[in-house]
């Protein structure tokens, strides 16, 4: 038992490294294969393992969502080891339970880009399970996007069926990031937002 206040020291020591390492992808791999999707993945952009299952985060040069799109149609092995792949646009961190609030902070200036648009909200939300129900920030998210777009200058449109734009939310621990996603970019079968 002696250890056990060593052992939680050393993991909260660890966690915080973690939480500042930056990123600006969240992928998820195959189970089991992390090491193989990092090493196929590395020729094109930095990926590491992360706490969570299954889950890498990557920093690709320039943007994100035209890097993969790009590498997409150039050569599709790269991704053989990977399920899922989410471009992000800027990543940050929060304080407390509630991330809907930090990202309405992010998201204020949002609204010309959905002007007009069709868009939906998804969210994954690793480390505030039991503190924070995805749909529920889907919803606040969505109708502040709805808010902040006629202030900008017309309506926006939710929806669920091919939208314009579908705003993606990955929560890792204590850092959140979020990429529009176009259907360009949605056009990659590994671009699907949970």
């Amino acid at each position: 038992m002696a250890n056990a206040p060593r052992l939680g020291i050393i993991a909260a020591m660890a966690r915080a490294a973690f939480d500042k390492r930056s990123f600006n992808a969240v992928a998820m791999c195959v189970p089991g294969e992390a090491e193989r999707a990092i090493r196929s993945l590395a020729p094109w952009a930095t990926f590491r393992a992360t706490p969570y299952r299954s889950v890498l985060l990557g920093e690709i040069e320039g943007d994100a969502a035209r890097a993969v799109v790009e590498a997409w149609g150039a050569d599709r092995s790269t991704f053989a080891h990977l399920v899922r792949l989410i471009p992000l646009e800027r990543v940050t961190t929060f304080e407390g339970e509630d991330v809907t609030e930090r990202l309405c902070c992010e998201l204020e200036s949002s609204g010309a880009r959905l002007v007009g648009r069709t868009f939906h909200v998804r969210a994954r939300l690793r480390g505030l399970t039991g503190k924070l129900e995805s749909h529920a920030v889907e919803r606040a998210l969505g109708g502040f996007l709805l808010d902040v777009a006629v202030k900008s200058g017309g309506p926006a449109k939710v929806s669920f069926k091919d939208p314009d734009v579908v705003l993606a939310i990955e929560v890792i621990g204590r850092r959140v990031g979020y990429g529009f996603l176009d259907r360009a970019t949605r056009a990659v079968p590994l671009v699907r937002p949970r």
